[in-house]
């Protein structure tokens, strides 16, 4: 049998010599028992996290049964008919947010807040069951508050999201978020750091970052946000992953291409019919001019009329409920 040359432009395939390894490089193989403790205690440790999730969806299920049985609302109640109220104006009480209202719907509240609360007010002056403690004033004294403050709230964060602002709109959030924090601190709600940032740093970052405040909103992120719902919606029968990426980047692509742009734009001019257009923006620039109008109008009013807190309308309650206690000989 011949021998393999050595020489590699003779051989293509020279064998290479065992070289030794150095001691140390290499981890030495697992052993079989070492590799079933430590693959159980990976186990274990995968069974304690699935055992946490399971009891804490259970106790959110009992959560939501409970809040669902609380929060059950008769047809005609009054809670029914605040909520009717809100709901024509597309507000929404969602369940998974705790029954409470999230920042979209907290932010419709602030738009309409100068005709909801008017209208809750007669609701509750008209639905008022027999022995209720407060009477008319009492209750449109509660609902002139809560209106004052949320629209002063609206105010505050107007002049905030504004882009390049001047002294003037400096001053005038000052005088907003000092009446806003003041009404908010006597309907008995806490000082968050949200509020605290709001009342003690938003100015000088108005004054001193590049633009204003308002340049770095982050409405763009949650735009981004619905235009890929929208997108994620179109493709989610597609099965193969990689051709729905690639069609996720074409359509982003298409959208963002100027020339794409500019044509729909054209397109849009074109095709739109002017008196509707100019009909609905001048709906638009009517209803925004009253909401300037009517914050304006509540901030001015706020330091003149008597400021009251919550707690000092209900010791007012509660004396009228003791003086009725005592005409009537009750001890």
């Amino acid at each position: 049998m011949a021998e393999k040359c050595s020489d590699p432009e003779l051989n293509p395939n020279p064998v290479m010599p065992d070289l030794p390894l150095a001691p140390g490089l290499l981890p030495e193989p697992e052993t079989e028992a070492a590799e079933k403790k430590r693959l159980q205690a990976v186990r274990d440790e995968m069974t304690k996290l699935i055992d946490k999730s399971c009891r804490r969806l259970t106790v959110l299920k009992e959560k939501m049964g409970t809040y669902r049985s609380a929060t059950k609302r008769i047809p005609h109640s009054i809670e029914s008919l605040l909520y009717n109220e809100m709901k024509k104006k597309g507000v929404e009480i969602q369940s998974y947010h705790g029954g409470s209202l999230t920042g979209k719907d907290i932010k419709k509240v602030m738009n309409h807040a100068a005709e909801l609360f008017d209208t809750f007010a007669g609701i509750l002056k008209e639905n008022r069951k027999e022995g209720c403690l407060f009477d008319d004033s009492d209750i449109d004294d509660l609902c002139s508050q809560f209106r004052a403050v949320f629209l002063l709230w609206d105010g505050v964060f107007s002049y905030a999201r504004k882009i390049d602002p001047t002294e003037d709109d400096c001053a005038q959030y000052n005088q907003f978020v000092s009446a806003a924090v003041e009404g908010h601190i006597n309907l008995g709600c806490s000082v968050t750091p949200k509020v605290h940032l709001m009342l003690k740093h938003t100015e000088h970052q108005m004054r001193t970052l590049p633009r204003g405040l308002g340049n770095k909103g982050e409405d763009f992120v949650e735009h981004g946000h619905q235009v890929g719902n929208k997108v994620r919606d179109r493709l989610r029968l597609l099965a193969n992953a990689k051709q729905r990426a690639m069609t996720r980047a074409k359509i982003l692509y298409l959208k963002t291409n100027p020339e794409v742009v500019g044509q729909i734009a054209a397109v849009d001019t074109k095709s739109r019919k002017r008196k509707h257009s100019d009909s609905k923006i001048s709906k638009v620039k009517r209803a925004k001019l009253v909401r300037e109008t009517t914050r304006l109008e509540t901030l001015s009013q706020f330091g003149k009329e008597s400021v009251w807190t919550l707690s000092q309308l209900l010791l007012q309650v509660e004396q009228k409920t003791l003086d009725e206690a005592k005409n009537n000989g009750k001890p």
